[in-house]
This record gives structure tokens, sequence and C-alpha cells, in this order.
């Protein structure tokens, strides 16, 4: 058959003219394979491997994308790439960018992802898509950017005061980063050898995404020179090395508020109680030598979450004397700031409460919360002999509260405790009398620490009350007879060195002023042991004047000296006839 007897199609006889009018180039441009009918037929998938890829920090990682024909798909295919969230740190390179599979077989082009050490860790989805002819697929790819395994190191506080003949403590943290898991070894290096520091275990053994903690100690003796140094704490786990420097502030024993001259300090638990999701109170007795004023706190979740407080308005406890503290957390503590999730005080679990004092000492305590949660309330209370006290308690909770065990203090700091003691059973939203009895009318069933007493008129006492699930609930009571109450009502420095108060007695007897304390920040103190202060009569208001320095000559200082300065606060303590104290914060 002629080559004119041959059908031919119809793109070819198109080719043949053009030809004929020598415009062959445009006549081959125009050959799309897609103009034959059977190409709409033709179709490929898109397809990626090892979805996700986990890539660290500073390294790379690889996929591959596979383009699989369909219905003898056999054209060009072009890959392009998107980022979502959108990022400019992370890279991802395809090799080649256009591939062509045979028709009915694969052909594959290999991914590279980049993640440079700056590149945020977290999840990214890449979006591929390849487009060929008149056919357009996509496929996604999961990257996860992850931190590169390595550990950190932290103190709490961040820094010591320690004075000489003393020692002080701060506790070490070291938290996985990443996937890292393994033993951390922890060396410590001080300034000079009289500086004496030592560390709890070493190793520590964190696990992937894990914590572990440690107590660093660091003693100043006597040859230890006085001032800031800093120690050195190196955490090392195989090519893993990290240092922590922690400032060490080392001041006199003799001259300052520490040890021997000062006394030293000294923490217990006596009880606690939850009074809402947010607030515990804490009733701790100083059981050290020297008056210890806290001024930060922390609290802890079995998590290692943390309620941090480091502008707590804070009492200060004299010597031998127990004092209600609260410890407030989340909504509760607007000075407060949060270290990892929030938490609430929930049923069932326990938190660590650690209290920081103004020489910077720690003193850590463990408190759980009951479920359902117990709480009591003092509606009022009588005296119906001098060794008997009833108190109306109302149970506020949502339980029933039995009664088991209870202490009854004085403001010296005698005790008196039954802890045999078959306490009634209130249940809740009632109220119900409670018989509390001491010396005589409790013998043989009480035990005392310290000296006997009895309910006296003006004076208070503190009665607390503890349940058969542990948990305890104080209560202060007075006898009104002959209360003494002071209140301040204002004040006026009168020079760098005189603040003059006005005070209101608001109790129902004459109080005599017989001496006075004035303390700056640092504890520096001002002590007027013998004043013939004056004495104020009952609902009426003196203005009471207190020097120190160069104008009290017999004032005796104890630390540095110091004189009214604008922007500090100052502590006054006054001390009545009856050995009463009542304490005053003023500002200049």
């Amino acid at each position: 058959m002629s080559f004119l007897a041959k059908k031919a199609p119809v793109w070819a006889v198109v080719l043949s003219a053009l030809a004929a009018t020598g415009i062959s180039t445009v006549a081959f441009m125009a050959l799309p394979a897609l103009s034959d009918a059977t190409q709409a037929s033709r179709d490929f998938s898109v397809s990626t491997s090892s979805s996700p890829v986990t890539v660290e920090q500073g390294a790379t990682a690889t996929s591959t994308i596979t383009i699989t024909s369909l219905s003898s798909f056999d054209l060009a295919t072009g890959l392009t790439t998107t980022i979502s969230p959108p990022t400019s740190e992370l890279t991802v390179h395809l090799n080649p960018s256009v591939v062509t599979p045979p028709a009915n077989a694969k052909t594959t082009s290999s991914v590279t992802i980049t993640a440079p050490p700056g590149t945020p860790v977290g999840t990214y989805t890449v979006t591929l898509t390849a487009t060929g002819g008149t056919k357009t697929h996509t496929a996604t790819l999961t990257i996860i950017v992850a931190a590169v395994p390595d550990f950190t190191i932290t103190s709490t506080p961040t820094s010591l005061i320690v004075y000489e003949n003393a020692a002080n403590s701060t506790t070490l943290t070291l938290t996985s980063v990443g996937s890292f898991s393994g033993n951390v070894s922890l060396t410590v290096t001080a300034p000079f050898a009289t500086l004496g520091v030592a560390g709890g275990q070493s190793p520590l053994h964190l696990a992937a995404g894990g914590a572990n903690t440690t107590t660093l100690g660091a003693y100043a003796s006597s040859q230890t020179p006085l001032g800031p140094y800093a120690i050195t704490v190196t955490g090392t786990s195989g090519n893993l090395v990290h240092t922590l420097n922690i400032l060490i502030t080392v001041k006199s024993g003799i001259i300052g508020c520490g040890p021997p001259m000062c006394g030293t300090e000294a923490l217990n638990l006596e009880a606690y109680f939850f009074t809402s999701t947010t607030n515990v109170s804490l009733y701790l007795r100083n059981t050290g030598s020297a008056s210890l004023a806290l001024v930060s706190y922390y609290v802890m979740d079995p998590a290692g979450d943390q309620w941090i407080n480091l502008r707590w308005n804070a009492p200060t406890i004299s010597v031998n004397t127990v004092a209600g503290t609260q410890f407030l957390i989340g909504t509760s503590c607007s000075n407060c700031t949060l270290v990892g999730s929030p938490f609430s005080f929930t049923g069932g679990y326990s938190y660590t409460i650690t209290v920081v004092t103004a020489r910077n000492n720690q003193f850590t305590f463990t408190v759980t919360s009951s479920n359902p949660v117990e709480s009591l309330s003092l509606a009022t209370y009588s005296f119906p002999s001098s060794t008997n006290v009833t108190l109306y308690i109302r149970n506020t909770g949502s339980a029933s509260v039995r009664l088991t065990t209870y202490y009854v203090q004085d403001t010296s700091g005698d005790m008196y405790t039954r802890t045999t003691w078959s306490g009634p059973t209130i249940s809740t939203n009632t109220t119900l009398a409670v018989s509390i009895l001491i010396g005589p009318s409790c013998s043989p069933n009480c035990s005392l620490t310290g000296f006997p007493f009895n309910f006296t008129s003006g004076r208070s006492y503190t009665v607390t009350v503890a349940t058969a699930n542990g948990n305890q609930f104080a209560f202060t009571v007075a006898d009104s007879t002959g209360l003494e109450s002071l209140n301040l009502q204002s004040y006026v420095f009168t020079s760098s060195t005189n603040v003059t108060l006005d005070l209101r007695n608001t109790g129902s007897t004459s109080i005599s002023l017989v001496s006075y304390y004035v303390s700056d920040t640092s504890n520096n103190t001002y002590a007027r042991a013998s004043w013939a202060g004056p004495t104020i009569t009952a609902n009426t208001t003196a203005s009471v004047s207190f020097p120190i320095g160069s104008s009290c000559p017999g004032c005796t200082p104890t630390g540095t000296a110091f004189t009214f300065t604008p922007g500090n606060s100052y502590t006054i303590i006054i001390v009545t006839g009856r050995n009463n104290t009542f304490r005053f914060t003023i500002i200049r």
C-alpha cells in the first residue's frame, strides 16, 4: 500500500501543511501529547514514606516521594512543597523536582528536611504537590522538629546568704531536654578552701522528659572572708557539659544577724488545713534560738509545677511560738508567678511547700489535701472556768468531721495536748459545742509541754483540733476581761532617727508600754528594753515617739547601724507590762 493510501492522523496532516509553509518550528512546539484522546484516561498517584519524620534541631532527615503511573501515564511531573505553619528556618528539598514515571511503573524523588539549630520545636505539615499534564495530586508529610537531647541545671533559690560558722542550702533541679535520658554527674567548685560546699546524690538519673533534684549545701567557717562569691556547679553526661554559677554572700555571724550571736533558725510544722482549693494554712513553730522572718515561698504539685511568691507579706515568728501562715496559689495569689502548668489543691494529692527566711534559710514541708474536703469554722466561744473553754464549731466542709486530738497553747508557747480524745463528730452544715479542757480538768489525759497555765483574763490562746483524717484547724480565743489591744491609727517620721506613732487602745484595760524594738528589712535592730513608755487608757489614742540611733542613747543596736530612709519599710515591736507584744510595719 502506498504512503498516500495510508490513513494519517489529523495532527500529522497539519504538520505536513505547516512544514510546506516553512514554519516547522512552530509546528514542533504545537505538538502536545495530551491532544491524543487516549491520554485523557491516564493518571498517576503520589505517596510518601516514613511519616512522621523526626528531625533534631541542627540536623537533617530524609524521606521518599513515590509517583505511580496509572493507565500508562508517562508524562513529566513537577514536584513542589509548602510548609504549615510557615517557617523560615525549616527547609524541604526535592531531588529531583521533576520526574517521569515509566508507563504503569513507579519513580521516586528524595525529600531532604533540614532543621537549623534555631528551628522552633514542634510539628509541621509539608504538602507535596505533583503536577503532570492536566493532572494534579497532593500528599502530606508530617515533620516533627525535636530538641537536641540535652539537660539543664537550675537552683532554687538562685543565691544564698551564709553566716560564719553556719550553713545554708539550695535545691538543684536537673531537667531532661528533648529525648535525653541517662546519668548526670555533678561536681562543685568553691573559690577558696575555707568556704565548704557539698552536694547530695550524684550522679542523678534523668528519664526522657523528666526531672530530678538534689541538695547543695554551703558552710562558712570563722576563717571565711566576708563578701559575695560564686560557686560553680558542673553537670556532665558524656559529651554534654553544663555549668551553673550560684552567688554566695558570706556575712559575719557576730556583728550581723547570723549564728552564733544571733542564734539559729529552725521551723517545725505543728498543723495544717486546706481552707479552699487555692489556700492552705500551716501552723509553724519556731524551734530555733532566734526570731524568724519569712519572706517568700514555693508551692509545688506532684508533677513539679510551682506557684512562687517572692513578695510575701509574711509574719515574723518569735522563739518557741507558733504562727498561722497562709499559702495562697492560683487566683487567690496576685503576687504569685507560675512555673509549669497551673494547678489547684485537689483532694487526695500531696504538695510540697518551701518557705524561705530573711536569712535565706529554707524549710520544706509536705501537706496532703483530704477528699472530700474537711473544713471547720469557729462560730463563737465561752470560758466556763479557768481550765475549760467551750468552742462552738461549725462544719463548713463537704463531709462529716470526727475530732480526735486537740492542742491548747498560750502566747509563751506552753501547750496542753490531748491525743487520746474521743471527740465528737460534727455533721455537715451544723454547729456543735465542743468542750476543751486543760490543766487539772484534763488530768491525766492531757500532756504538758513547757509550764502549766490556766485561762487568764486579758490573754489569748490558740486551740487546734485534729480530725480522724489528720486535718487540723486552729482557732484563737481570748477572755475579753481586761484584754490588751493596740491599733495603729497613723504615723509620721519627724527625723531620720525618730518616728511618732498614734496608737489607739482598742482593748478593755489600760496598757503600759515598757520596751520596743525597731528593725529594718535586713533585720538590723535597735532595742530599748528599759523604756519608761506611756500608759494608754482604754478607748483613747496616744502619740508615742520611737527614737533610734543618735536620738536614742538608751537603745542597744544589733547588726549594722541604720536611719529611717525614704522608700524603706521598718518593723516596730512594742511590749506591754503584761508581756504582750504588738507589731506594726511602717514605710517612710
